[in-house]
């Protein structure tokens, strides 16, 4: 997982789970993701149900169902998975490599993303700072984003 000092500091023990689950499982830092996609295509892949997708995601990405079944153009890229820490899109990569399939999961998820200044826009692509999660600690998000979720 990145070194990211908003997981590490803030999420240690939900990053460690992750890892745990996820060890082996091919993954990139947003950094590392950021510097392939200069050169190579990707297809970046929201692996969270549609109630968390409503308050961002991460542009040009696609739904799971999406991918799986109105077969979003893939023809030639690697795929890039991601939730909101990298549990549940850490397993869908694990599935999508036993189908020999180029997939990724993108370490620290969408809270790493924006931890790294990237971009998120609402499904209309609207730039936003609301960011799903499933806990609310204030902490969790950088500052100026807004953590919405359970309580």
């Amino acid at each position: 997982m990145s070194d990211d000092p908003i997981h590490v500091r803030r999420s240690p023990e939900v990053i460690r789970r992750c890892e745990d689950e996820h060890s082996g499982v091919p993954s990139l830092s947003v950094a590392e993701f950021i510097e392939r996609s200069e050169r190579e295509p990707w297809l970046i892949i929201d692996a969270r149900p549609r109630r968390e997708r409503l308050m961002s995601v991460i542009p040009g990405s696609v739904s799971l169902v999406q991918f799986r079944f109105q077969r979003a153009p893939r023809e030639g890229k690697r795929l890039l998975l991601y939730c909101t820490v990298g549990r549940r899109s850490g397993a869908h990569v694990r599935r999508l490599h036993r189908r020999g399939l180029p997939a990724y999961n993108l370490e620290g998820g969408v809270l790493a993303w924006a931890a790294a200044g990237q971009p998120l826009v609402t499904l209309d692509g609207l730039p936003t700072r609301r960011v799903h999660v499933h806990r609310r600690p204030s902490d969790v998000l950088p500052p100026g984003y807004q953590a919405v979720g359970a309580a």
